[in-house]
């Protein structure tokens, strides 16, 4: 079983390793998102508990779905 700072973990590393495939930095993924450069940081850093809203703005400015930035291990079958 996944501890929610597992999950946490696990999106803001998807998040972070998404943005340098795209060649974004945290600055230009909070303005693509509409969010500010320091939230960007706390959610790379497992340290923000997402709201499905902002999970969907960071998912679109990464263009990818928002299944693409959750950990596939905590997936259950």
């Amino acid at each position: 079983m996944f501890t929610l700072d597992d999950i946490l973990l696990g999106i803001g590393q998807n998040i972070q390793d998404i943005g340098k495939i795209e060649g974004m930095n945290q600055g230009q993924l909070a303005e693509a998102a509409g969010v500010d450069r320091a939230y960007i940081s706390l959610v790379e850093n497992g340290k923000q508990n997402l709201t499905l809203a902002a999970l969907v703005k960071l998912s679109e400015a990464l263009s990818v779905p928002v299944s693409g930035v959750i950990p596939v291990s905590t997936y259950r079958r």
